[in-house]
């Protein structure tokens, strides 16, 4: 039986979710579609031998209450007669049985029909669980189909104990939607409801979540709301969901100006994850294309959804927008801020740093000199009008304090990954030693840091862009259009639609060292190209950044970029503690200075500073000032070096330092 905790909230911003078909207490099933382009319209059950026409309502809502049908039957509609006006503006299927616009599970795919699900009965054990803080969040982003070699929610359960080891305390699943073929990113999803039958059964997916939360790890959901795929996309045959004033790259948004339908369509949507699903959250996919002129939009009726939501839940939900740049409408230091938003800033001038030229984003960066700005602000662009605007410094700076912690930062992410053509990561494009030192500054920032799967391990693996279209048309044109993307280098491109880029995707195991790095090696027979001692140096970081939680704040920060010693400074300093970061971030193709023996001295505090505990990032603890009175040190290229005051330093393990100078 379908029943909700929030139907208790009289808002028109709380739906009780009615859209699909919803088992009742007695058996029967309720069905309810949003078709105004339907004249005439039957629910269609084959196994049960039913074809009922359903009953035509107020705007375009047809409805039926069938009985006598397993409660994991398949249905679907069946368009007996479309309205005159219907009849000139699009291609009718008539008699056609199409899945359902709000399926909660499509087994055969985005062709087939629809499959009953009910949530309610599932034995959730986290009824304790209150979530994680924003404060506390470290974001793992990944890919369910390519997390393991199975791809399957199951199979993902096996590596969760990897994660906690590393210091995660969220993971971020990309896009679950229902999209056509065996294999595809997610942002081609044309089944909003119906997470996607090549990882599992929506069962199945509980049973991640519910293992996530008996560790104490969030759940967040990727979620597309500013397009549909291309393949398999049936909405259109039901009601006036697109509008084509608003393009978007990848085809027409939704109509959430002139359809109220619609908004209350991605509303239920929002409670249907969040709700039956437990989510902890949802990642909006590039909201800048969730194009709304209406009071309030649809990105502010969400966030509104979402708070209420929590509040009926009891426990943390967050949302996130993918804004990659930063957006005063969901961030400005006010109430009604979004959790936070995606701002890769840091990231593009890091990559643009290291090679001056190379581009994986439509803005432009050069490193060098802008990394003083983008570390001590956490951004360079605000979006304006829907478009990446350079901002001034000044701004930046006056804003600093009540956005950085806001934004969620990282190295590496699905996109800047997987917009190389061949999908090399970091260390590929650079080097391992880059990565290492590069890793204190996100990690260590005031911001939510966040670890795209692979990238604490180095992981050799690709991570292109793949699809599987069963449309010949559509494959073409994926191809032709990568191609179009990297005329230069179609030699070294993996392409879309072959079966190798994706399975070159798939991680091929999980991590061999726990929070005290010890070797667990034993426990994983499978690890491939994978480096031990990045893992090491980020489990390491993230147990830092526990023990600092508050000292990594706005108001503690001083950061710069030297580029005359090619030096990367950032410190934090309260009145009790210090922590400090020294990086040599050299570029590519240059020879690098070598710079003089460096005084601990130099570090933030002058001579008190001595007694600061000194960690590198190619060869763990080293000596202190304290420890041998003539203490220098050489930061050699591509090194990285964090110091703590000894109150932080007494908070690790010991055997994480060690761990590292071993490896």
């Amino acid at each position: 039986m379908q029943e909700s905790p929030i139907s208790e909230i009289s808002s028109p911003l709380s739906p009780v979710p009615t859209l699909g078909g919803h088992i009742q207490s007695d058996g029967r099933v309720r069905f309810e579609v949003w078709a105004p382009h339907a004249a005439v319209i039957d629910v269609c059950v084959p196994d049960a031998e039913i074809c009922q026409t359903m009953q035509a309502g107020e705007h375009g809502i047809h409805t039926a209450m069938v009985a006598d049908v397993r409660p994991d039957a398949c249905y679907g509609f069946a368009i007996r007669k479309f309205t005159e006006a219907t009849l000139r503006s699009i291609d009718p299927l008539t008699d056609r049985v199409l899945p359902d616009p709000a399926s909660r599970y499509q087994p055969t795919g985005v062709h087939g029909l629809s499959q009953l699900t009910d949530l309610c009965g599932y034995p959730w054990q986290d009824q304790h669980y209150r979530g994680v803080a924003k404060r506390d969040l470290v974001i793992y982003e990944m890919h369910i189909g390519a997390f393991t070699p199975e791809g399957t929610y199951t199979a993902a359960i096996t590596r969760l104990d990897s994660l906690v080891d590393l210091g995660v305390t969220a993971v971020e699943l990309m896009p679950l939607a229902q999209c056509a073929g065996r294999w595809n990113w997610g942002y081609d999803g044309v089944n909003l409801f119906a997470p996607s039958n090549s990882y599992g059964t929506p069962q199945d997916l509980c049973r991640f979540i519910d293992a996530c939360h008996t560790r104490n790890l969030a759940v967040i959901l990727d979620v597309v709301y500013n397009h549909l795929g291309p393949e398999g996309n049936y909405l259109a045959q039901f009601a006036p969901y697109f509008a084509s004033r608003y393009p978007t790259p990848w085809g027409e948004t939704l109509d959430f100006e002139l359809q109220p339908q619609v908004r209350r369509f991605v509303l239920e949507n929002v409670v249907h994850w969040l709700q039956d699903f437990h989510f902890d959250g949802l990642r909006l996919d590039a909201i800048h294309f969730l194009c709304d002129s209406s009071e309030p939009p649809i990105t502010e009726d969400i966030r509104v959804l979402v708070r209420r939501l929590e509040a009926a839940a009891g426990r943390r939900l967050h949302l996130i927008g993918e804004a990659n740049v930063h957006d005063a409408k969901l961030i400005n230091g006010s109430a009604n801020d979004y959790d936070a938003i995606w701002c890769d800033c840091l990231m593009h001038s890091l990559y643009a740093h290291h090679r001056p030229g190379m581009q994986v984003t439509n803005r432009g960066y050069a490193g060098g000199d802008e990394l003083s700005e983008v570390l001590q602000t956490g951004y360079l662009y605000h979006a304006e009008n829907g478009r990446p605007r350079r901002t001034a410094n000044s701004i930046r700076k006056s804003h600093s304090a009540e956005v950085f912690e806001s934004f969620i930062v990282g190295l590496q992410t699905h996109d800047c990954v997987g917009n190389h053509p061949a999908g090399k990561r970091l260390h590929q494009l650079t080097s391992r030693e880059y990565q290492l030192a590069a890793a204190p500054l996100a990690i260590l920032s005031p911001g939510i840091p966040q670890i795209f799967m692979g990238e604490e391990e180095a992981l050799n693996h690709s991570f292109a862009f793949f699809v599987d279209f069963t449309d010949p048309w559509l494959n073409d044109a994926v191809t032709k259009g990568r191609a179009a993307e990297y005329p230069d280098q179609t030699d070294a491109m993996l392409l879309p639609i072959e079966e190798a880029t994706f399975r070159a995707s798939q991680y091929p195991g999980s991590g061999k060292t726990d929070t005290a790095g010890n070797d667990t090696s034993g426990k994983d027979t499978d690890m491939q190209g994978t480096d031990e001692h990045i893992r090491r140096w980020y489990i390491w970081l993230l147990s830092v950044r526990r023990a600092a939680r508050e000292l990594l704040r706005c108001k503690n920060l001083t950061a710069n970029y030297d580029a005359s010693l090619e030096l990367a400074s950032v410190d934090f300093t309260d009145d009790t503690e210090r922590l400090a970061i020294r990086s040599r971030l050299c570029r590519e193709g240059t020879k690098p200075r070598q710079l003089g023996r460096m005084s601990i001295a130099d570090l933030p505090g002058g001579e008190s500073a001595t007694d600061l505990v000194l960690f590198s990032s190619l060869s763990g603890r080293l000596p202190s000032a304290a420890e041998t009175p003539d203490a220098f040190y050489h930061l050699q290229p591509w090194e990285s070096i964090v110091a703590l005051s000894p109150s932080l330093a007494e908070k690790l393990s010991p055997s994480l330092a060690e761990k590292i100078e071993r490896s």
